[in-house]
């Protein structure tokens, strides 16, 4: 019986070794939407994102607004103009879908190939 229990409890820890948890770190990225020219940056700062906007060939001048953000349930949200964004990451796709900022509808950027 002993034996059955220390082969459990091994089993149990190596098991929750192997699991990673979401950390946002799939959020980390250039983003790109080739047909709107959109471009965005996404880098960990510490426990938290920064967003920026990047030049591209359609927008050679990107605000220079840098926009802080937290992963939270899953979703990278960001405050802009006082309202919480949710920024979502497609693992099928490896994209990211962000809403519009007039409220309609939203956007999907793939990865940049750097």
């Amino acid at each position: 019986m002993k034996k059955i229990a220390t082969i459990f409890f091994v089993g149990i820890v190596m098991m929750s070794g192997c699991s990673k948890k979401p950390d946002g770190s799939e959020f980390v990225g250039t983003w790109y939407d080739p047909d709107k020219g959109e471009k965005i940056q996404i880098t960990q700062n510490g426990a938290s994102f920064l967003m920026r906007e990047l030049a591209s060939d359609k927008n050679p001048k990107p605000s220079n607004a840098t926009l802080p953000a937290v992963y939270q349930d899953g979703l990278l949200k960001i405050m802009v103009g006082g309202r919480s964004v949710a920024i979502t990451h497609v693992q099928a796709d490896d994209t990211v879908v962000l809403p519009l900022m007039n409220g309609q509808g939203s956007e999907t950027l793939g990865r940049a190939k750097e």
